[in-house]
């Protein structure tokens, strides 16, 4: 039997910390770097609407996973503050990819554009989140996003 040699994602890429719930909803990091990433879901039984759509809130719980991903490419912890998702259109089979790209970054907030678009990359969702830094300010040598961070060891 072949052993693998693992590693945690975090100690890779900061981003990418584990998600229990994207996870239990399906999603998953396909692409990621300091200004974008990109996040998917496969479609099943369980993500759609009573009208056989894929459910609003799993195009929302993608666009906050992808989003929450990039925010955290810097190596802070933060949270949701604010997230605004249109709607354009829908599918029911098949994979969504959530884009995530960088907007602004602040010493305290996260500007993140998203679209979510389908395997043909037709536009189904476009929206705007705002992610909420919890950690404490400090300078960080050689930044590549030139903001204060300081790690909370507690």
């Amino acid at each position: 039997m072949e052993r693998r040699q693992t590693a945690n994602i975090s100690d890779i890429i900061p981003g990418l910390l584990p998600n229990a719930f994207a996870a239990h909803n399906g999603i998953s990091i396909v692409k990621s770097s300091q200004d974008e990433v990109e996040a998917a879901l496969t479609i099943g039984e369980t993500s759609l609407n009573p009208y056989g759509s894929l459910h609003g809130g799993a195009y929302y719980t993608l666009a906050d996973a992808a989003g929450s991903s990039l925010s955290r490419m810097d190596g802070r912890r933060y949270v949701t503050l604010r997230g605004e998702l249109d709607f354009i259109s829908s599918v029911s089979s098949g994979k969504v990819i959530a884009k995530a790209k960088l907007c602004h970054r602040s010493s305290v907030l996260c500007h993140i554009a998203i679209d979510i678009v389908s395997e043909e990359q037709k536009l189904l969702a476009t929206g705007i989140f705002t992610f909420y830094c919890i950690e404490k300010v400090r300078e960080l040598k050689n930044s590549p996003t030139n903001c204060k961070v300081e790690w909370n060891n507690t």
